[in-house]
């Protein structure tokens, strides 16, 4: 496939030579989302004799609580911050903040910060703290506690991540409503999205605070919705796909389009190709994108040719979009801004080798075949959000067929469909692949190497930071 001038979305490396689809951390999309799997630790540590003073324990779904701690949309970020301090030390609060930070280039731009105050002199008794009522609520008639700490304390958190944020494209620009995007990060990636959840030790006026930090990974998780009735049960009973022509509702039948070009060197000839794409056009990961195709021609030694499997070019294109115009479905694609590669291969088959429907895969002057592009489970799920958006196409690009020379130029696609990439299968419906033996080997992959994130190892995403106070 050399004609088709974009390169492989071959696996992203971290920083420590691990790709991103080795990483642990992404429980399976199949495990009860409300379980949580581990327990993650982070410190601060002081004195020749090193000892954790300030610590950090996170719960999350994540599977190793070494990888990153892992959360879907509308979880609680749950666990406790704890201090052990061998001698007097001034502390006016403790705070815990999670936050979104987006960075296209060198400039990083938080999006969304939530703050809790874990304790605060205001609050009383650093053991037994009572909350700071809100604006305008009734004046708390808490005795206000001493900053001068010593021993033990320790302090649970509950935080909900929101499904939505308010954002805008330009600093200045209106905000407008967005779902969350999931964290991404790949190297050498022209942007990234990172969450991260932050212990603060303020020392109050003239102090230095001391701060402690994670990354986080957060993975919104969404299904498509069901397919039509016709291609559920098919689905069910284990059957072939029903075309478009006996199930309209189940299919995006694309506009034709006709091709000129030279046949064997001696006849000028023209095809009509019509590509049609399972309904609707929302995937999961690990999942087949079905195809249908039409060929028509006048010309039989045409059609015989084109319709051989190998003669067809299908890729699903990737399009990373960063800058102010990223979330505009119509923009412009400029090479500063737009990085494509090929996130995978389409397969095509004969209609004649898959048994039980109703079409014929040969009439007079066409060709019906059918086809499908897997959407791999280490592919990161598609998101739109101000300065960087990910999205799918499925193409069709020119046939490349030993014999036929098109006018159509090469690397072009003659036809696009953009599609959307989500966590999880249709409720009920796993995702299976439909091509005859021999077609495909079905790749076995683990939900957990879909997520890009990275490991506590990677030290640009995960900071831990200590200032002397």
């Amino acid at each position: 496939m050399g004609k088709e001038d974009l390169p492989p979305a071959t696996p992203p490396a971290t920083g420590d030579g691990k790709t991103d689809h080795e990483l642990p951390g992404y429980s399976s999309a199949r495990t009860d989302r409300g379980v949580l799997r581990s327990e993650h630790v982070y410190t601060l540590e002081t004195g020749s004799k090193p000892k954790a003073w300030l610590l950090l324990k996170v719960n999350s779904k994540a599977k190793d609580p070494k990888s990153l701690p892992l959360f879907f949309d509308n979880d609680k970020i749950t666990g406790k911050v704890e201090l052990d301090l061998e001698k007097t030390e001034h502390i006016q609060g403790v705070t815990l903040t999670v936050s979104e930070t987006l960075q296209v280039g060198q400039d990083p731009v938080p999006f969304y910060s939530q703050v809790i105050t874990l304790w605060s002199t205001e609050m009383g008794d650093p053991k037994n703290p009572t909350p700071v009522p809100e604006v305008g609520g009734s004046k708390s008639k808490v005795k206000a506690a001493s900053p001068k700490l010593k021993g033990t304390y320790s302090w649970d958190f509950s935080i909900t991540l929101p499904e939505e944020t308010q954002a805008s494209d330009t600093p200045k620009g209106p905000k407008r409503t967005f779902p969350l995007p999931p964290s991404f990060t790949e190297r050498g990636s022209a942007a990234y999205v990172d969450y991260k959840l932050t212990v603060t030790i303020k020392r109050g006026s003239f102090r230095v605070d001391n701060t402690l930090a994670t990354s986080v990974a957060h993975y919104p998780r969404r299904r498509p919705p069901p397919p039509s009735d016709l291609q559920r049960a098919s689905y069910i009973d284990g059957g072939q796909m029903v075309g478009p022509d006996a199930d309209p509702a189940g299919w995006k039948v694309l506009p034709p389009v006709k091709i000129q070009g030279t046949l064997f060197d001696t006849k000028q000839v023209e095809v009509e190709v019509s590509l049609a794409l399972g309904t609707p056009l929302i995937f999961s990961l690990n999942s087949p994108v079905p195809l249908w195709i039409t060929l028509k021609s006048a010309d039989p030694q045409l059609l015989d040719l084109l319709s051989t499997p190998s003669s067809f070019l299908i890729r699903l294109k990737r399009t990373l979009a960063v800058g102010p115009d990223a979330s505009d479905n119509n923009r412009e694609e400029r090479s500063d801004t737009t990085f494509p590669q090929v996130a995978g291969r389409g397969i095509v088959w004969p209609l004649s080798e898959t048994q039980g429907s109703a079409e014929t895969s040969a009439a007079g002057g066409e060709r019906v075949l059918q086809g499908e592009v897997n959407i791999a489970a280490t592919t990161k799920i598609s998101f739109v959000f101000p300065r960087v958006s990910l999205r799918y196409a499925v193409e069709l690009l020119p046939f490349a067929a030993a014999g036929f020379t098109t006018t159509a130029p090469p690397g072009v696609p003659l036809i696009s469909q953009h599609i959307e990439v989500v966590t999880d299968p249709v409720e009920g419906l796993p995702p299976r692949s439909r091509a005859p033996p021999g077609y495909v080997a079905k790749a076995e992959a683990e939900y957990d190497n879909a997520i890009g994130v990275l490991t506590a190892a990677n030290q640009r995403f995960l900071h831990f930071h200590q200032s002397m106070g």
